[in-house]
């Protein structure tokens, strides 16, 4: 029998969320789960959630149900498993369960900071050669699509919805990548997709072992058109055209490849469902060494957090929803000429995002900690 009272009082919401790799901002805010949301506008509280945006609310188990696409009912189910919880369990001993499970994730913590020490970058090369191999099907979109669907066939992974009723006629190379880089994935599955595209596309580099500073989709909005029926006759093509446009550069970088990948970003981001976030990272994901992602958590870092210097910051343009081509690649070449002076820590924007996830992490949970030292203190 589910106790949803139970569960409720045992459960914090923010805590709950992280545990399942939500990204919250340093306020506590996401991006809407029930609407397509391109700022944050939904506010995490220990009990509830309320969207400033659409005005939904509701519960630990509500959010769970819509996070995961269950019923209430097998939303609680799914938070009493996951979490261990059992109304037979006294709340001291309760208690005690929580403290052991923030030990072990602050013992995990500090292992895969270990890892990541030395393995941070190791993706770098498995993408940009799955990239190359990605191109060659700019024209054969069919065998892609086929190739897609026989990764999760044999992971035995579902495979995510790619369009309406999933029957799939197209498909772009950002969305591919993104297969493999959602914010809710676990990581053992996300090996089981990267080991199955090396495989079937032949490709030699190591498989990835660390992916922490990596800039994931939101699973609400995971690819970068939208279904048949709502999407223009040369959305994905436009995708294409960018992608290959973004490599080509990257290559041999010139003013009138500039102006051709130019056309193609303004193309892109201006299409329903993408922005900043998403087109940014997709060209990061081919070519870190040649584009800054734009994320929420980067942006953050550059604009607001302080650690960049005050001059730096304010020539640069100002940030909007769908920047234009101009704006990124002048915010681009600033922060790369920064980046090459004696006075920077970092030496890429590598090195740049991964600090800015490493300390957003640190911010959120000096909040939540302070947070919930105010609580204490005022029972």
């Amino acid at each position: 029998m589910i106790d949803f009272k139970f569960i409720k009082e045992s459960l914090d919401l923010i805590d709950t969320a992280r545990y399942y790799d939500v990204h919250i901002t340093g306020n506590s805010m996401i991006n809407c789960l029930f609407h397509d949301d391109k700022n944050p506008s939904m506010k995490l509280y220990h009990d509830h959630f309320y969207c400033f945006g659409c005005g939904e609310h509701g519960d630990v188990i509500a959010f769970s149900a819509k996070l995961f696409g269950l019923s209430q009912y097998e939303a609680a189910q799914k938070l009493q498993s996951d979490f261990g919880i059992s109304s037979e369990i006294k709340p001291s001993i309760l208690q005690a369960i929580k403290q052991l499970s923030q030990q072990e994730k602050e013992i995990n913590a500090y292992r895969r900071s270990i890892h990541m020490a030395t393995n941070k970058y190791d993706w770098v090369d498995f993408y940009k050669e799955f990239a190359q191999k990605l191109l060659a099907y700019k024209d054969n979109r069919q065998e892609l699509i086929s190739t897609v669907k026989k990764i999760y066939k044999d992971t035995g992974i579902n495979l995510p919805t790619l369009e309406k009723n999933n029957k799939i006629v197209d498909i772009d190379p950002f969305t591919v990548f993104g297969l493999f880089n959602k914010s809710l994935m676990k990581e053992q599955n996300r090996i089981k997709i990267i080991s199955a595209i090396a495989e079937l596309f032949g490709i030699t580099a190591k498989i990835p072992t660390a992916f922490e500073s990596i800039p994931v989709l939101n699973n609400q909005n995971a690819t970068f058109y939208y279904f048949v029926g709502k999407r223009a006759e040369d959305d994905i093509d436009e995708l294409w055209w960018l992608f290959e446009a973004a490599l080509d550069y990257s290559v041999n970088p010139s003013a009138k490849k500039r102006e051709a990948l130019s056309k193609f970003f303004d193309l892109a981001i201006n299409k329903k469902g993408n922005g900043n976030s998403k087109i940014t990272m997709g060209l990061y994901w081919i070519a870190p060494n040649s584009f800054l992602n734009l994320d929420q958590r980067n942006t953050w870092y550059i604009y607001e957090s302080g650690k960049l210097p005050s001059d730096l910051v304010h020539s640069l343009p100002e940030i909007e929803a769908k920047i234009s081509s101009t704006k990124y690649f002048a915010i681009v070449e600033k922060l790369r000429e920064y980046l090459n002076r004696e006075i920077s820590q970092f030496k890429d924007f590598k090195d740049l995002s991964c600090e800015a996830w490493r300390y957003s992490q640190q911010v959120n949970e000096e909040i939540k900690n302070a947070v919930q030292e105010n609580t204490t203190a005022s029972k």
